[in-house]
């Protein structure tokens, strides 16, 4: 995977590279249980400039809908998938950005709801 990357990013020459810029670096969602939720994130080149690149997942629950992006500004979809997961958990993965432009890492998390609602008993404790 490494030499791909690499083979990737030496076939853009220098002066066509610009800067990448994300509009978020971490991105918290909530779900039910055995639930799948989408998100976005926008992925743009500094000054209008034209990036190129790969967007990768190392979560399995969390996958990418939009793997390859070019322009000066893409939208990328996810989702994050609950499956497996009960009430009151919590999972992160990252979204790992390798374009032309540099490279970004962001944080996407999961908190699960409880389904059902927690009431405290006459002491006030749950």
């Amino acid at each position: 995977m490494e030499e791909v990357i690499r083979r990737y990013l030496e076939d853009v020459p220098e002066t066509a590279r610009g800067e990448l810029s994300t509009s978020v670096r971490e991105i918290s969602l909530t779900a039910d249980p055995g639930e799948t939720v989408e998100g976005s994130l926008i992925l743009s080149g500094r000054n209008d400039c034209i990036c190129e690149g790969l967007v990768l997942s190392d979560e399995p629950r969390l996958r990418v809908l939009t793997p390859q992006f070019c322009g000066s500004c893409e939208e990328i979809g996810f989702t994050f998938r609950a499956d497996g997961l009960q009430g009151g958990d919590h999972a992160q993965g990252h979204l790992c950005v390798i374009s032309d432009g540099g490279e970004l890492q962001i944080t996407v998390s999961l908190d699960v709801r409880n389904p059902w609602p927690v009431i405290p008993d006459e002491t006030g404790e749950e």
